[in-house]
């Protein structure tokens, strides 16, 4: 597995896929990284070389989130994600709870490659030759349900 990973990688990179794979991750684990209720406010946008944009629902928290910026941007040590701007925008609607999304974690399985995720596609739309695109797609859900 690691030979493929060391070509994939830099096609990755190449196409930008890496970007997306980091922002889909900190996005399925924003609820868990910065808890209740950050979480109600806030919503990982976009990811620009290692600058995390976050939207928030509310100048209001916009407020106050720039005087916990650094305390954000800990909770993101494991990414490589030097800076984080804040800004107003649209977030993901959730409801009250524990600081954990309400809605349940998809299992992989073999029904995973059935529903192909937006993001996805979204990727790799731009790739014209079809079985280069295939096997980047099977590479990445296959990594996926690993």
């Amino acid at each position: 597995m690691e030979k493929i990973q060391s070509i994939l990688n830099p096609l990755y990179d190449e196409i930008g896929l890496t970007k997306f794979l980091l922002l889909e991750e900190v996005k399925a684990k924003w609820d868990f990284l910065v808890g209740s209720p950050l979480n109600m406010h806030t919503y990982p946008f976009e990811l620009r070389d290692s600058e995390l944009i976050i939207n928030v629902d509310s100048a209001i928290w916009l407020q106050q989130l720039k005087f916990m910026q650094s305390m954000i941007l800990s909770k993101l040590g494991d990414y490589p994600i030097k800076s984080i701007r804040l800004r107003i925008g649209k977030i993901k609607k959730r409801r009250k709870g524990n600081g954990h999304s309400q809605t349940p974690i998809k299992q992989h399985s073999k029904d995973f490659f059935k529903d192909e995720p937006e993001w996805l596609k979204i990727a790799i739309s731009f790739v014209r030759d079809p079985e280069i695109k295939d096997q980047i797609r099977r590479a990445v859900i296959t990594s996926q349900c690993k």
